[in-house]
């Protein structure tokens, strides 16, 4: 026991245990921001745009419609489009596949979806974009 001890203390007054006290304090000072109150009201987010249909645009935009926003999403060319759109349904197919939700969650967030190549989409006022 008494090595069980010493190792014990040998770990709480390490270098890596003093700096994962200090990530563990600093993640929640920096949640704090100056002069913004825990009474200040939050605005809705009704709509998003995100640029880039690949890995991580795909995963912003369906966190977006995870969330029920609509999502207009941007790349450069038709092929990354097409691609980043077929990713989001395999990854959608995938959870209905496991159980995680129905059929019509997936067809509903699916839905929630505008590929573009350009930005008029989200210029013009259209009835995907300016009624939400």
């Amino acid at each position: 026991m008494p090595a069980r001890a010493e190792l014990f203390e040998r770990c709480l007054f390490s270098t890596q245990a003093k700096a994962l006290i200090y990530c563990f304090f600093a993640e929640r000072e920096v949640a704090k921001i100056p002069g913004i109150g825990n009474d200040t009201a939050l605005l809705p987010v009704r709509r998003a745009a995100v640029v880039g249909a690949g890995t991580m645009g795909g995963g912003i935009a369906m966190n977006y419609a995870n969330a029920g926003i609509p999502v207009l999403l941007k790349d450069a060319t038709q092929d990354a489009l097409d691609a980043g759109v077929e990713k989001i349904r395999r990854n959608y197919e995938s959870s209905v596949k496991k159980g995680r939700f129905p059929q019509e969650v997936m067809d509903q967030r699916m839905a929630l979806f505008q590929p573009t190549l350009t930005w008029t989409a989200s210029k013009k006022p259209t009835s995907w974009w300016s009624g939400v």
